[in-house]
């Protein structure tokens, strides 16, 4: 019986919809798996009536901390196909504390660091200009 990578079906971290003058339109989604040996992946999805159906952009697997998935979604925003969009962290921590709580939980306190290193930077560049 062959093994699956993952242990739960993906789950929509944030999602938006946008469109063009030529009348395509289309849904991008941020999404987050567990696989089965309990790490995490995620990964982006385009869909819609483009030519082609739409596009994928592979993620990062294997991760088992907030700081990682922390920086495997913003990854996933420098790529072109996602036309400086910025992550919602809003909705991204909404979504991630109904999937998993403890995920959650961990995503919001590696932003709240990444936050606290910000203010740190911010505060000794001002001293030294």
């Amino acid at each position: 019986m062959p093994t699956t990578r993952f242990a739960s079906r993906p789950k929509t971290l944030m999602g938006w919809h946008d469109c063009n003058i030529a009348g395509d339109a289309w849904t991008w989604r941020i999404f987050i798996r567990r696989r089965a040996d309990g790490s995490f992946s995620v990964g982006a999805r385009q869909r819609g009536n483009i030519e082609g159906g739409g596009f994928r952009i592979r993620g990062s697997y294997r991760l088992r901390d907030g700081e990682r998935i922390l920086m495997a979604i913003e990854d996933l925003f420098m790529n072109d196909m996602l036309q400086g969009m910025e992550p919602d962290w809003g909705e991204i921590l909404t979504n991630a504390k109904v999937f998993d709580p403890r995920l959650g939980t961990a995503l919001e306190e590696a932003l709240e660091a990444r936050a606290g290193e910000l203010a740190a930077e911010a505060i000794e560049d001002a001293m030294y200009c």
